[in-house]
């Protein structure tokens, strides 16, 4: 409910302007849907989306997606750490040999 603002209305005996309030009620829509609440003259819940046209349908429904499986993310993420390759770390020995004994022997 809102409150109009205060008029300036002339006093018939007295012919003095008086001021009064006059209490204009707005009825406050809301959006079927989200239930926030509408202007009222709206087409379209701001919030929701929510419009006329579509008869102040309900929301989309993605049925199809698959949603991550929140055990499969966590073994990603702070799962057992991968091994070292071998290969690789045999490479990084024979280079720190390779670099120890290039300093040694100049």
């Amino acid at each position: 409910m809102t409150r109009s603002p205060k008029k300036r209305m002339e006093n018939p005996k007295s012919g003095q302007k008086t001021q009064k309030t006059f209490s204009t009620l707005t009825f406050m829509n809301y959006c079927p849907h989200c239930h926030s609440p509408l202007k009222e003259n709206a087409t379209f819940c701001p919030h929701c989306g929510s419009d006329k046209e579509t008869g102040w349908s309900e929301g989309s429904e993605f049925t199809d997606l698959e949603t991550p499986d929140y055990e499969e993310i966590v073994d990603n993420e702070f799962g057992s750490k991968k091994k070292a390759n071998p290969l690789a770390i045999v490479a990084a020995i024979i280079v720190t040999l390779a670099f120890i004994a290039a300093m040694v022997l100049h």
